[in-house]
């Protein structure tokens, strides 16, 4: 599965859902967006690095919570045009 990878992307970037999370979890409307808090780094079944990024999500009143990067999208076009992905096994 391809995903973003955000070992590239700086605290403080705009997010929304994927289009990817928002069919998983049956979310009609406009996706929510988030902003990236942190990140925490993972293994996938290959023993690469990934990193999920830890965002606090428009409207939610708990803590920042850590996402799969593949329910998880830039927000804005200029900072679209500068990710690259990475195969992640799962």
């Amino acid at each position: 599965m391809k995903v973003i990878n955000f070992r590239n992307i700086e605290n403080g970037t705009m997010v929304k859902r994927s289009e990817h999370c928002q069919k998983e979890m049956c979310l009609k409307g406009k996706p929510q967006i988030g902003i990236i808090t942190d990140m925490e780094f993972f293994s996938d079944n290959t023993g690469d690095a990934v990193a999920w990024p830890v965002i606090m999500w428009e409207g939610c009143k708990t803590m920042p919570s850590c996402c799969h990067p593949a329910l998880v999208d830039m927000y804005r076009a200029k900072d679209r045009k500068r990710i690259t992905y990475i195969e992640m096994v799962e």
